[in-house]
């Protein structure tokens, strides 16, 4: 089912100018102290942040004091075109902190597929509905965004589904949407743009926000948002809107939840990857061999050699260069799992796709849906599938004889060796794996010493 947007994260700021007038805007909160608007929200017109900006969550009174945390300077350009018209605003009030439930940081998406009619939401206050009193009442949008409008100037276009504002408005007067600028723009439950202006000439039905990738892609931005414990890695913090629900996040969370026991699930990453990396190269090369559209590779051997670790680090990587990367989600009793999204994947939108399928020895089935499905898409960014399993014997000949679509025609399959053959390689480990242990445990229970006891 859809998930909308969060309203208890929306924010009004209110900025007061030299005039005597306000400055009023909305925004996210994104997690912890941070906020992210539009810039010219909380900049003034030749380009430096307003000294005073005044911050409340959506249904609360009080006004939070709060500052430009970046961008250092921002003056806008004219039109509407590539400006990155985004800020972050830190909430400085010491006593200040975030409302229960909104500590852990928004999931953040982007729009990979080449389908039209994207379904997106915002919640924000603009001019149109401002009382006389001068009170702000929240709209919630609803619109549609079509991926390929406006993209050589890298942003979205919403075609506002609800009612647009009929008010008259002047050559140089405010847009009935301004105080709507700044509002995060979610796409099934993932914050995927910065709603910033109403597109001129267009009835005011048409309205335009820089997608939130463009703005995370900024080193200084990814900075800030790691030391407030948000994103540690961009764009790897950055789902595909059209294939989030494909991937299984059912193992991604805080440490601070887990037992002592799911340490040593292979996604926790406790131990550093290691002693593989003949292994990760040649993986990594054949991602992203630009030969083939699609292709296909057999991963196999006992459990706990460490292939599920290496496919992680695999996806890692390519995530962190824009590819959309994560283990397949297994079907479930009586629901199988929608694969069609990813033959609609837009190479223009991606470098290409990674699909991880583990245990592949017990997912004949979907693998059977899934592969006619690749080989009749076109046009698509690169797509590889890698399959892990312990065994290539009786379920993988079965595969390859039922391939009607020819794609395991060029399916290699290769086995993974032992990591640590020698015994001084295995006490070696065995020490690193010790230490990395004992560090992750402190997140897990603070009251015992476990480096100590280590």
């Amino acid at each position: 089912m859809p998930i909308g947007v969060p309203p208890q994260r929306v924010v009004l700021l209110r900025s007061p100018l030299p005039d005597g007038r306000q400055r009023v805007g909305s925004g996210t909160l994104i997690g912890g102290r941070l906020v992210l608007t539009a810039a010219h929200v909380v900049f003034t017109d030749i380009g430096t942040p307003l000294p005073t900006i005044q911050i409340a969550l959506a249904q609360e009174s009080v006004l939070a004091p709060g500052n430009v945390v970046w961008p250092d300077h921002y003056k806008a350009e004219q039109g509407t075109g590539g400006g990155l018209d985004a800020a972050l605003v830190e909430i400085v009030q010491q006593e200040w902190s975030p409302p229960a439930g909104l500590r852990t940081p928004v999931r953040f998406g982007r729009l990979t597929g080449r389908a039209a009619g994207v379904p997106c939401e915002a919640i924000g206050y603009p001019r149109v509905l401002r009382d006389p009193d001068g009170l702000r009442v929240e709209d919630h949008l609803s619109g549609i965004i079509n991926p390929a409008a406006g993209l050589i100037v890298g942003r979205y276009d919403i075609q506002i589904t609800g009612a647009a504002p009929s008010m008259a408005t002047g050559p140089h007067d405010p847009s009935p949407w301004s105080g709507a600028s700044g509002a995060g723009v979610f796409v099934h439950g993932l914050l995927a743009a910065v709603l910033v202006v109403d597109l001129p000439d267009l009835n005011h039905d048409r309205l335009t926000a820089v997608p939130v990738h463009r703005i995370l892609a900024a080193p200084v931005c990814r900075s800030i948002l790691a030391a407030h414990g948000i994103v540690t890695a961009i764009p790897r913090g950055v789902q595909s809107v059209e294939l989030a629900e494909l991937f299984d996040q059912s193992r991604l969370g805080s440490r601070s939840h887990l037992s002592p026991a799911a340490l040593l699930r292979a996604d926790e990453e406790v131990v550093g990857f290691h002693g593989r990396d003949a292994e990760f190269a040649d993986h990594a090369a054949w991602c992203r061999d630009t030969d083939a559209e699609f292709d296909v590779r057999l991963l196999f051997g006992p459990g706990g050699q460490g292939k599920t670790r290496l496919a992680r680090q695999l996806v890692n990587e390519l995530a962190n260069v824009g590819w959309v990367a994560g283990f397949l989600r297994a079907d479930t009793a009586g629901q199988s799992v929608d694969l069609s999204p990813i033959a609609d994947t837009s190479a223009t939108a991606v470098p290409g796709v990674l699909l991880v399928v583990d245990y592949a020895e017990t997912r004949s089935g979907q693998l059977t849906r899934l592969l006619p499905l690749l080989s009749n898409a076109s046009d698509t960014a690169p797509i590889r599938l890698l399959l892990l399993a312990r065994t290539a014997r009786g379920w993988w000949r079965d595969l390859r004889l039922h391939d009607r679509g020819g794609v395991l025609a060029t399916a290699t399959e290769s086995a993974l060796l032992p990591l640590d053959d020698t015994l001084r390689a295995r006490r070696q480990a065995y020490d690193n794996a010790v230490d990395a242990f004992a560090g992750a445990l402190s997140a897990v229970d603070a009251d015992t010493d476990w480096r100590d006891l280590a």
